[in-house]
């Protein structure tokens, strides 16, 4: 009767072949990525746009160009993901603002529309604290560079289907049936997105209270009967 060989024993008997474990190397390269996006934020909006390169976004981060490029294709690739971050407020998370945590309390059921108004804004303004300099760079650019240019329609276009969504769920509470839809979320959008925000607080010296303030006042003055 045969015998199994020393060599092959040792190979069935032995332990099992390691497995390769990526994990380590892919969260460093997210960490790399993350510094990226953090320092072109910084310098993006410390010396503009168009006097910041790759080289000194990677020399700064501590990563290669070649790197950079792989991971962004271009500076566009760069500043479209400083703004999904600065919207999102994460880099883990490429969300619609409306899946935003900040803005989970417009979904209840039992609110009024003032309260939703009120969660809206206030879901609002903490979204454009963090983003508003940064899209107010991106529209600024657009008129040079044609993805900068599409980065901004797309952000514009993001606004806008917000807008609709909270308009929407306004009108199904009874508000302004008499306006259409397209044409109230229009008005929303311009008096409260990141622009208007940008326009009276970076510009005009409003504080973000003042912002939230106003804007909640505004909007119920022009959609709710509470005389």
């Amino acid at each position: 009767m045969s015998t199994p060989s020393s060599a092959s024993r040792s190979t069935s008997d032995g332990p099992p072949p390691r497995r390769y474990d990526g994990s380590g190397r892919r969260a460093d390269a997210e960490e790399r990525r993350r510094r990226v996006v953090e320092v072109a934020r910084r310098l993006f909006l410390e010396q503009g746009y168009g006097s910041t390169s790759i080289a000194e976004i990677a020399r700064e981060a501590g990563v290669s160009g070649p790197l950079v490029y792989a991971a962004f294709d271009s500076k566009a690739g760069i500043l479209s993901r400083v703004a999904d971050v600065a919207v999102a407020g994460s880099d883990d998370d490429d969300g619609l603002i409306r899946e935003r945590e900040e803005f989970a309390r417009i979904f209840d059921p039992d609110l009024s529309p003032r309260e939703r108004i009120e969660a809206g804004m206030r879901g609002a303004r903490k979204v454009h604290e963090r983003s508003a300099d940064v899209l107010q760079l991106v529209d600024s650019v657009a008129g040079t560079d044609a993805s900068v240019q599409a980065l901004s329609e797309k952000l514009h276009a993001g606004a806008y289907e917000d807008g609709l969504m909270f308009t929407r769920m306004l009108q199904a509470a009874g508000v302004r049936p008499d306006v259409p839809e397209d044409e109230l979320a229009t008005a929303i959008v311009t008096l409260t997105d990141a622009r208007a925000y940008a326009r009276l607080v970076h510009e005009r010296g409003w504080t973000p209270d003042r912002f939230e303030t106003w804007a909640i006042t505004t909007l119920c003055w022009m959609l709710l009967d509470e005389s």
